[in-house]
């Protein structure tokens, strides 16, 4: 997985840099707005990469396609127009696809990201999600050791999903296919582990 991960002012900068280039050498360049784009998504752009850098050179390489014009690009990237042919992401969410395949005990590891992007994370804890899940002290890190640039155990044993692109990834199933998390089904799969739970604590 790409480590280059950059504070929010240098995401920022490079956006700002490279949406200026394509305002003055896009071959349709005279379509697109002198204001473009709006102060609001560049700050939401910029939330969203999570200093992924590779998360914004995505958003750049996908709008500044000659054969496109630009601001209908970056609306596609906005989820404010559908998708053509190609998806604005598929350069990040075949790196994604390629991390999960090349990972062992994947359904287990699914279960546990299912749970954080169910939850409120921050109420939870590595112990907490170890003893719902029926795992062994130490499985959590184990499992998660090769999503360490994407998924962080805070010092307080706390696990935090770091990037926003992951979450979009994992819970739409034209990007994700087989390690889709389906959020309907996952609600009744925890209940059901809750109920498990409480029958083993009142034995």
């Amino acid at each position: 997985m790409d480590e280059s991960y950059l504070p929010y002012d240098d995401i920022r900068l490079f956006l700002t840099d490279k949406f200026q280039e394509i305002k003055s050498t896009h071959r349709l360049r005279d379509y697109i707005p002198p204001q473009w784009p709006l102060p609001n998504v560049l700050d939401h752009l910029v939330k969203k990469s999570s200093g992924q850098f590779i998360y914004a050179l995505t958003v750049i390489n996908y709008i500044s396609s000659i054969r496109h014009k630009p601001t209908d690009r970056l609306d596609i990237v906005l989820a404010i127009r559908p998708p053509q042919k190609d998806l604005p992401f598929a350069e990040l969410d075949a790196l994604y696809m390629h991390v999960f395949t090349g990972m062992e005990e994947i359904e287990l590891v699914l279960e546990i990201l299912s749970l954080l992007l169910i939850s409120d994370s921050s109420s939870l804890d590595l112990p907490m999600i170890e003893e719902f899940l029926f795992l062994q002290p130490g499985d959590i890190e184990l499992y998660l050791g090769y999503l360490s640039s994407l998924v962080n155990i805070g010092p307080n044993q706390q696990i935090k999903i770091l990037h926003a692109s992951l979450t979009d990834f994992l819970l739409d199933l034209t990007c994700s296919k087989e390690f889709w998390i389906n959020p309907r089904s996952l609600h009744t799969m925890f209940a059901h582990r809750c109920l498990q739970l409480l029958q083993r604590a009142s034995k």
